[in-house]
């Protein structure tokens, strides 16, 4: 049996709002997810503090110098000969690699500027040091 209504009748449809309400919250949950995921390519050290320190996070080249005067590329131990070596590499199969030098702050400024012009030498220009920023009191 059919009734009569007096409304006409409604095609259905797809209501696209909440659609796209969980679209974005799958996406901020993805982003949150793999920023979590990020590994820090560096050997733990002590690094200084500065004022002007700047996150600056991409893909990038760590050399590490540890307090016991270790030498590390990418968390591997490495020789000075076998550092310019991976260098040379590094700059052959990118255009402009990034270096970043993490030092102790108890590894001697002297160290530190070898391993600074080591770099220069093989012909990387972008080298940066690794830094953690300044606690500031409330």
């Amino acid at each position: 049996m059919k009734l009569s209504t007096p409304y006409p009748p409604k095609k259905p449809r797809i209501e696209l709002i909440p659609l796209i309400d969980v679209m974005f919250f799958l996406l901020a949950s993805f982003i949150f997810v793999s920023l979590s995921m990020v590994q820090h390519r560096g050997i733990r050290v002590d690094v200084p503090q500065a004022a002007a320190s700047q996150p600056d996070r991409h893909d990038y080249f760590a050399i590490s110098l540890t307090a016991d005067g270790k030498l590390y590329a990418n968390k591997r131990l490495v020789s000075e000969q076998e550092l310019r070596r991976e260098l040379a590499a590094l700059l052959g199969r990118e255009k402009e690699p990034r270096v970043y030098i993490n030092a102790d702050r108890r590894v001697p400024h002297g160290e530190v500027i070898a391993v600074l012009d080591l770099a220069r030498r093989t012909g990387i220009n972008k080298i940066a040091f690794e830094t953690k920023p300044v606690q500031v009191g409330p």
